[in-house]
């Protein structure tokens, strides 16, 4: 903790620290309220967890900006090493950023705000955008199968109500 707030460590760093302490027994809230940061910032920095070690090493090397370092915690570890390989490779054809995203996603990442369904009966995965304040649909498709039944259910209840014409 005290080598922690001598110098600026980055969130890899953080990172081993956080893991550490909750090895420790140190709970999420504990470890916040001792390094003056939310919650919010440690659970960021314990998703680094999920990181393979040679992405965590090329992030450490200075080889990977914050950005997409923030979208792989998004990345199954499947993609992640579809996406060694590619940023491994001589072409340099890795996604980074924001293009990441849209990688990992498939071309569209679907927030879960467009829903138009109730989250709770949606059966497939979502997933937690920790360094943001959205969640996606991990699969578009399963996302407009539930999108259109939702969409067919209120256009019914329209002309169940007596609605001539629901387009």
């Amino acid at each position: 903790i005290e080598n922690f707030a001598r110098r600026d460590p980055d969130p890899i760093s953080e990172y081993e620290t956080f893991a550490r302490l909750i090895k420790a027994g140190r709970s999420i809230d504990g470890i916040a309220a001792t390094f003056g940061i939310t919650p919010q910032a440690v659970k960021q920095r314990l998703a680094l967890a999920n990181l393979l070690p040679k992405i965590k090493d090329a992030y450490r090397a200075e080889e990977i900006d914050d950005e997409t370092i923030r979208h792989l915690t998004l990345a199954t570890k499947s993609q992640q090493k579809d996406w060694l390989t590619l940023f491994e490779s001589d072409d340099g054809n890795a996604p980074t950023g924001h293009y990441l995203k849209r990688w990992l996603f498939g071309g569209a990442s679907i927030s879960t705000k467009a829903a138009l369904f109730p989250l709770g009966e949606y059966t497939g995965q979502i997933i937690d955008d920790l360094f943001g304040d959205e969640s996606y649909f991990a699969s578009a498709e399963t996302f407009w199968d539930a999108q259109n039944a939702a969409i067919g259910a209120k256009s019914e209840a329209y002309r169940a109500a007596g609605w001539s014409e629901v387009i």
